[in-house]
């Protein structure tokens, strides 16, 4: 009895609770249009012992090894391939509309030839379209009539044929043909497949001065079809006229290292070749991948490339970076030192620091606000001088010094001066006074700066200021 007096006054007090004159609309989950779909599957249990739903399900007739699954499948898209073809041959038949709204996927395919009237918009809509056959039909019509093309759409035409190779992909509709033609050339060997002095180079040759689009396109279109050697000389003619590529581009032809250079140094020679091609094009947007390349072709142990790398990332840092560049920069430079910092804790490169690499990755640090990253690099140079060769530029220290005067980094500022006095730099007057006369130092910090230094020594320099 107990018991349910309590269980009625319990409900009564939720009623009670419950019972207000506020709606609560509860909050709104988002659902994809087949959420529904996969809900109702979820209440049916796969079975693992059919077979795919593309075969018919019947003990007959479902295939049992391997090229039986090919021959079935390929069978069933060939229909579909005969039908589509019948659409396409007789498209007088079929000029009616099944679907409402239009799906311009259903209907027949546009034939263009002499009678048709095309113009560039056509042009246009087949390349955005991808149907390269099309494409350079209405091309071929277009020059017939001595219609001159706009410089944009020219190029847009020149980047469809060099990715596709000036011939039509598989469609997406042919799963079957696309799935095991792929798998037929995963296992070929590499073969040079590009269409020598075909559509691609006579576009390509239109162009009275070809920019750096131009290049780019034609490099990366006979790089992805394995013609390294053509796409080596329109990379060394792009140089000769100072083109700055694109980062694909460049990367295409690091790439073409790996094929037309024979033996491990042609290679690396080849590579570092590049980076200097960049140094002097100041493109510093090339610098991310062009790092994960050189980790990635194993070339992170050769002094001539780190060099180059970290020389050219120095030499261009313009102050007219906004500040999510500069970040990013800063950021690469400390990636560059832990990642070989990294493999040499492991073993994987022998390569020991100079100073000259240490110093650029310390300015690049600084450049992009990493005075931590730097720090780092300065502690590096203190606790490893007998295992580094040389030593960073008086510029470089000058640069650090500066900004942990500007930012008030007395720690890291007191280590960089014991680095700079245990080498001697001749500018270690310069360097203390500076911070004497701009930083303003606590009574505590002076008197550390006054042991490290030297008593008599600091108190000359004072009066030296005074």
């Amino acid at each position: 009895m107990a018991r349910l007096i309590r269980y009625f006054s319990s409900t009564s007090r939720k009623k009670s609770t419950y019972n207000t004159n506020c709606i609560e609309i509860p909050i709104k989950i988002e659902r994809s249009s087949t959420d529904l779909l996969k809900a109702i599957s979820y209440t049916i249990q796969r079975d693992p012992t059919a077979a795919h739903f593309k075969y018919h399900d019947d003990p007959y007739l479902i295939p049992v090894s391997n090229f039986q699954k090919r021959a079935y499948a390929l069978s069933q898209e060939s229909g579909r391939k005969a039908a589509n073809w019948i659409r396409e041959q007789h498209a007088d038949l079929f000029d009616h509309k099944v679907s409402n709204p239009p799906i311009e996927k259903f209907y027949p395919k546009v034939i263009y030839n002499e009678e048709y009237d095309v113009n560039e918009n056509d042009l246009k809509k087949v390349i955005n379209l991808g149907n390269v056959s099309d494409a350079l039909t209405i091309y071929s019509l277009l020059k017939n009539k001595n219609k001159e093309l706009n410089i944009d759409t020219k190029q847009s035409l020149l980047e469809l044929v060099c990715f596709y190779n000036s011939q039509d992909v598989i469609e997406e509709n042919w799963i079957e043909e696309r799935w095991y033609t792929q798998a037929n050339q995963e296992r070929e060997t590499l073969r040079n497949t590009w269409k020598l002095n075909g559509f691609a180079n006579t576009l390509f040759s239109s162009f009275q001065n070809p920019n750096a689009y131009h290049y780019s396109s034609i490099i990366q279109g006979m790089a992805k079809f394995y013609q390294f050697e053509e796409a080596y000389k329109f990379y060394q003619e792009a140089c000769e006229k100072q083109v700055v590529l694109s980062i694909d581009a460049y990367n295409s032809i690091i790439r073409t290292a790996l094929y037309i250079k024979e033996g491990t140094d042609h290679k690396w020679m080849h590579i570092q070749m590049i980076i200097k091609v960049i140094n002097s094009s100041a493109a510093v947007e090339l610098y991310p991948k062009l790092w994960s390349d050189i980790l990635m072709f194993d070339q992170a142990d050769r002094e001539p490339i780190i060099t180059e790398l970290t020389n050219g990332l120095a030499q261009n840092l313009f102050p007219s970076f906004n500040l999510s560049i500069k970040s990013k920069i800063g950021q690469l430079g400390f990636s560059i030192y832990n990642g070989i910092e990294e493999r040499q804790q492991v073993g994987k490169i022998k390569m020991p620091w100079t100073g000259v690499m240490l110093g650029n990755l310390i300015d690049i640090c600084l450049f992009g606000n990493c005075i931590e990253d730097a720090a780092k690099i300065i502690n590096k140079l203190h606790r490893n001088q007998n295992e580094i060769i040389g030593v960073p530029s008086s510029q470089t220290i000058s640069n650090y010094i500066n900004y942990c005067i500007e930012n008030s980094h007395f720690n890291e500022l007191i280590k960089c001066i014991e680095y700079a006095l245990e080498v001697e730099y001749i500018e270690i007057d310069e360097f203390i006074s500076k911070i004497l006369k701009e930083m303003s130092l606590t009574p505590m910090q002076q008197t550390h700066l006054s042991k490290l230094i030297g008593t008599e020594y600091f108190h000359n320099i004072v009066n030296k200021n005074s």
